[in-house]
């Protein structure tokens, strides 16, 4: 005698039968399950993919640097130099500390606030003031600024360049330099904020993960305060490593270097100056 169970058995194999065949006949309970089953698979089959991806990549790789006899710290070496020879606007770290000192003397870049009261300076032990952020919006000006930053990493990183995972920006810090010189190096772009992502449980912008490796790029470093919290987030929230943080300029007035060192974070900087070196430049 056939029961309620063999009854009901008979169904969802014939239901099963009809979902195989694209039937356009839906049970609520099953559409549901169906779907959720298929979602699961789906996301199953693309994690194997990326594992064997990312598997055969490594594979192709090691394989090519074997036949051409070429080590991986020699490969190292190689994409550091090919990206000191890629076509930028500024040739050398020479020439990039130049411009830089070239570039203080411009008018959108220099700004005189010795007339202003004291409680309308940004910095009451600075005159003159140096903004970069103007001069970023135009595209060749923009250029050279990055090329120049990208001497630096390369100056002080070397071969260590395919360490780097992350190129950072602090909290209202310089966000075209920073994506320019990003770009440059060919590394992920992460800008750090001081409030939490929108129903994100993070304080920054990109994918950051952790033990990932990054260098912070910045434009006018004076009293440290964004790169030390632009440090502490990407160490205690992304739980990610920091040990070098790059700069435009470096104010000698504060000495940033010393509120970095305890943390023990590098401050490079293409011109160390303050307001006696900056009237000379004028």
């Amino acid at each position: 005698m056939i029961g309620l169970k063999d009854i009901s058995l008979f169904i969802l194999g014939a239901y099963a039968v009809l979902d195989l065949l694209d039937w356009k006949f839906k049970i609520p309970f099953w559409s549901k399950w169906s779907f959720e089953r298929n979602k699961k698979l789906m996301a199953e089959i693309f994690q194997k993919e990326q594992e064997f991806l990312l598997q055969n990549d490594h594979r192709r790789i090691e394989h090519l640097l074997q036949q051409l006899r070429i080590k991986r710290d020699q490969l190292d070496i190689l994409r550091s130099q090919l990206l000191r020879l890629i076509n930028l606007p500024i040739k050398n770290l020479a020439d990039a500390k130049q411009f830089i000192r070239e570039t203080v003397k411009a008018d959108p870049v220099f700004v005189d606030q010795s007339a202003l009261p004291p409680e309308k300076k940004p910095y009451d032990k600075v005159c003159y003031y140096i903004d970069f952020r103007h001069i970023c919006y135009c595209p060749s000006m923009l250029a050279k600024l990055s090329s120049a930053m990208v001497h630096l990493i390369l100056e002080e990183v070397g071969e260590s360049i395919s360490q780097i995972d992350k190129i950072a920006v602090p909290c209202k810090g310089n966000i075209l330099l920073g994506y320019e010189v990003s770009r440059l190096l060919e590394k992920p772009f992460v800008f750090i904020r001081s409030d939490m992502v929108v129903q994100r449980d993070r304080f920054w912008e990109g994918e950051l993960r952790n033990n990932d490796n990054c260098i912070v790029v910045h434009d006018v470093t004076v009293q440290a305060i964004q790169l030390e919290s632009a440090v502490d987030t990407i160490r205690h929230k992304a739980h990610a490593n920091i040990s070098k943080i790059f700069t435009i300029l470096k104010r000698k007035e504060y000495k940033p270097e010393d509120k970095l060192q305890p943390l023990g974070v590098k401050l490079c900087s293409l011109l160390d100056i303050d307001d006696i070196e900056i009237q000379k430049l004028r």
